[in-house]
């Protein structure tokens, strides 16, 4: 397969396709449209949050209803914005999303409904503040869930029901859920999930799904949890990736693992930092560092070395998921432009980062203009 982006029209493409002051003028390359140019791979995805939904960003909106054929809700349907306060649930910023999804005919996720992240207490703890009894906790458990997929039901088309469970060496996270319910929280989550809407995909979705042992643990649950009568349509790749991880071989590795166990894959949340990381390979967002020079060394723009490293590296990447898009449905990028994206405040607040597929001045990356 030709590359998408090769080192021999790097120069050219460069010039075609960004604002670098050193671009020759005369050369113009026509930006494809993304959901054209992967139709037949998989779905183009990226995220929206309210304040786009409301109109207030109109580059960020053209470029989504112009490149994109599937939503994530970016933050606006997790569970500390829809029920703040235990049974006052407020879907009005998530209805705005999956109102934007529908006119413009694309894909709806809905995120998410299980994470020890982003989620009111009252989930986990009573007014008192002591750990809840397992009863109580599935209790709140589903009747958070079938309030949120009923009133999404017909509208959402997948959902991120469980994220972030296992560690990287494969134990399972001991979240408030796993200390209170153990194991079969997940296995409720699921089903109470099903209930609520039996039409819905479901995604068991986490991070740093090419580590092996985290990989082989998330199959060998999602087959215990399916034997058990859960419906888990999807794994999902979250995929935050760096320069050097995960590398190709282990991208294949996985992707390869879920082939052979017959579990389809969705990447719901992919970006790639070019910039030093100083947490190693996580995506746990209450990772932090302090700001250094050393960690922002692209703050006046990327040289142009980088930016040639960058798009090869995102054609890899991307190159990987066309070679396995038999088992890949869909292809989510974390973010609409640069500016926008949470890695330019994660883990250090204030750099300069270039994760997404276009420029913060709506500029499509070089790799895909061909």
């Amino acid at each position: 397969m030709k590359k998408i982006f090769s080192l021999l029209s790097a120069a050219m493409m460069l010039a075609a396709c960004s604002n670098n002051p050193k671009q020759d003028s005369k050369v113009t390359v026509t930006e494809p449209i993304l959901k054209e140019k992967f139709k037949n791979n998989f779905l183009i995805g990226t995220v929206l949050a309210a304040d786009q939904a409301f109109g207030r960003d109109s580059l960020t909106i053209n470029i989504a209803k112009k490149h994109f054929n599937a939503l994530t809700a970016e933050n606006c349907m997790k569970p500390e914005i829809i029920d703040k306060e235990k049974g006052k649930y407020d879907f009005s910023e998530g209805d705005l999303v999956v109102d934007f999804a529908k006119k413009n005919n694309m894909y709806m996720i809905g995120h998410v409904l299980i994470w020890h992240e982003q989620s009111p207490k009252w989930f986990w703890v009573d007014e008192q503040g002591n750990p809840l009894k397992p009863e109580v906790m599935k209790q709140n458990m589903k009747e958070f869930i079938t309030a949120t997929v009923e009133h999404y039901k017909g509208k959402v088309d997948a959902w991120d029901v469980v994220n972030e469970t296992f560690n990287d060496d494969g134990t399972l996270r001991e979240t408030p859920y796993y200390k209170i319910l153990g194991e079969e929280y997940l296995k409720l989550a699921f089903q109470y999930a099903h209930e609520a809407d039996p039409d819905a995909k479901l995604i068991f979705n986490d991070y740093n799904v090419s580590k092996p042992e985290k990989c082989d643990a998330i199959i060998k649950k999602i087959n215990e949890l399916k034997s058990q009568g859960c419906q888990i349509d999807y794994v999902g790749m979250q995929m935050h990736s760096t320069m050097t991880f995960p590398t190709i071989e282990q991208l294949e590795t996985s992707l390869k693992k879920f082939e052979d166990n017959g579990i389809k894959v969705q990447i719901t949340e992919f970006d790639l930092t070019a910039i030093p990381f100083p947490e190693g390979n996580t995506a746990d967002i209450t990772a932090k560092a302090d700001y250094k020079d050393t960690y922002d060394p692209y703050r006046n723009g990327l040289t142009d070395s980088a930016r040639n490293a960058l798009n090869n590296r995102f054609n890899d990447i991307f190159e990987c998921f066309v070679r396995h898009s038999a088992n890949i449905e869909r292809v989510t990028v974390w973010g609409i432009t640069d500016k926008g994206s949470w890695r330019q405040d994660w883990p250090i607040k204030g750099r300069t980062d270039f994760p997404t597929l276009f420029y913060s001045d709506g500029k499509m990356k070089e790799f895909l203009c061909k």
